[in-house]
């Protein structure tokens, strides 16, 4: 995954660096991290984990390095599949104070999935389900909804 990386903002400190390429490499992902993201949204928030990373190969890499049965699971979206993913995500978010947000950006596909810190685990096992070139729209992002599942904002 040599053309993947992940860009923390560039307040993050060399433990918050470490501990989300802990985090990373526990899922499969050997990717570089650097504390370099400089936060131009209009919404603030204290930190940003922005993962660089095509959103098929990021769930496959989970699901590898969670075992062969697991990725069988993940294959499907299963409900155990989907718990495994919400605990790594909010052990991620847990890695940073404060309030942030995860975002996933699949630059094959001009694509963003949000991962907000209280994502249901309903909302990760539909994510087995997203496909980038089918359901981004015209902003090429989606987030969750309970009623609209994942859909783009407009």
């Amino acid at each position: 995954m040599s053309e993947s990386s992940v860009y923390l903002d560039e307040k993050a400190s060399d433990q918050e660096v470490e501990a989300v390429r802990r985090l990373l490499a526990e899922a499969g992902l050997d990717v570089e991290v650097r504390a370099s993201y400089a936060q131009r949204s209009v919404v603030l928030t204290l930190w940003t984990v922005f993962m660089s990373i095509p959103l098929l190969k990021f769930l496959n890499a989970f699901a590898e390095a969670y075992g062969k049965g697991l990725g069988e699971q993940a294959a499907a979206g299963t409900p155990e599949a989907a718990r495994d993913l919400h605990d790594w995500l909010q052990r991620l978010y847990a890695s940073r104070p404060g309030e942030g947000q995860v975002v996933l950006n699949d630059d094959e596909h001009n694509f963003q999935v949000l991962l907000p810190r209280d994502l249901p685990p309903e909302a990760i096992e539909a994510l087995w389900q997203v496909d980038p070139a089918r359901d981004g729209g015209e902003a090429g992002q989606v987030s969750w909804d309970p009623m609209t599942r994942w859909t783009p904002p407009f």
